[in-house]
């Protein structure tokens, strides 16, 4: 059966493989979760913690491919980790409470179907149907 939608949600919900098409070429085909990893370089770990000196050893974590960090107004911070795998984040986990650092919140944010969209075509199915539109 082939479904033919610009929701990107239902794709998502209702199909075992995605074909993104953008000016009648397929830019990507495969499996939702498989073109969900492909976007913004898979899913990051977003954690509240006690303030931030740089002294923490998460960078030199073995599997934390980048680690940004902004200060909160309430002296904590947020730490956005993007991981080779799910599990290294018990190895960040590790090395944090090692230095007594606490944490204080924990989401996990994985890219949509139209993050992956934005990052094969450079804009959002919104922008790209209307450049189509004459």
């Amino acid at each position: 059966m082939v479904l033919t939608t610009h929701l990107m949600h239902e794709a998502e919900e209702l199909c075992d493989r995605v074909a993104l098409i953008h000016h009648g070429r397929i830019v990507a085909c495969d499996t939702p979760a498989a073109l969900r990893r492909q976007a913004a370089g898979g899913t990051f770990f977003v954690l509240t913690t006690d303030a931030w000196d740089g002294s923490q050893p998460v960078e030199a974590t073995p599997g934390v491919l980048r680690v940004d960090v902004r200060a909160l107004s309430d002296g904590r911070a947020e730490v956005r980790l993007q991981l080779d795998e799910d599990a290294t984040l018990l190895r960040v986990l590790g090395a944090l409470a090692a230095h007594g650092v606490r944490v204080h919140a924990l989401r996990k944010v994985e890219p949509s179907l139209e993050d992956a969209f934005v990052r094969m075509v450079g804009r959002r199915m919104e922008e790209a149907d209307a450049e189509a539109t004459p």
